[in-house]
């Protein structure tokens, strides 16, 4: 991660950024208003990073950054599946983040009140990260609705090793993933085969099966 950030305040660097603390306050996967809309939300959520960054204020002083901790974030995600004949499908989102407030420390505490008087604008890259954040999230499913778009029988097939093998895993659906809030229950119709012809190799030849009781 390297992230430079400028503004008339001074000049942000940001190397890396490592959570070290995180409490969730709620956490809620419901349906939106009777209808068959999904809704993912976390609240009230505090997290403290670790930083190895800088600050160059206007007046060319360099101070080391310690910590940031984040206050009351917001994750809300809404979605949905569309489908005109039941079998194709695409996946439409609506997501938004947010964060309530920030604390941004310094390694020297004779610096402090330099760091606060710049908060203002490590809040507006916040603000910028999150909304780039959202920008990332559309961008993924408007990936997935190309490949699902434009999918082959092999599109969704992804090797698996088990057992010193390698199988083919089939997550092609057959129909579109069902998210019903009259049943409150989401329905996946996922093909779910293993295919290749390590399955075969390693069952021995002439293998005599118990039979099922149940």
């Amino acid at each position: 991660m390297n992230l430079d950030w400028h503004s008339k305040l001074g000049e942000i660097s940001l190397k890396s950024a490592n959570i070290t603390a995180a409490q969730i306050a709620d956490a809620s996967l419901t349906f939106v208003n009777d209808t068959d809309r999904l809704k993912l939300e976390i609240t009230g959520a505090d997290l403290t990073l670790d930083l190895d960054g800088s600050v160059k204020t206007a007046l060319g002083i360099h101070v080391d950054l310690a910590n940031l901790t984040i206050t009351n974030a917001t994750i809300s995600i809404e979605a949905e599946t569309q489908s005109d004949d039941e079998v194709h499908w695409k996946l439409a989102v609506d997501p938004y983040f947010n964060v309530q407030d920030i604390e941004l420390m310094c390694t020297k505490k004779m610096w402090q009140k330099l760091i606060d008087d710049i908060k203002p604008e490590f809040m507006d890259l916040v603000h910028y990260l999150l909304n780039f954040g959202e920008g990332v999230g559309l961008g993924l499913v408007d990936a997935l609705n190309y490949e699902l778009a434009h999918q082959t029988e092999d599109t969704f097939v992804f090797d698996l090793n088990l057992m010193n093998m390698t199988l083919p895993f089939n997550l092609t659906m057959a129909r579109y993933p069902q998210f019903s809030h009259e049943k409150q229950e989401i329905q996946l119709n996922i093909a779910g085969l293993f295919g290749g012809s390590d399955v075969a190799a390693g069952v021995p030849p002439a293998t005599v099966w118990a039979d099922f009781v149940g």
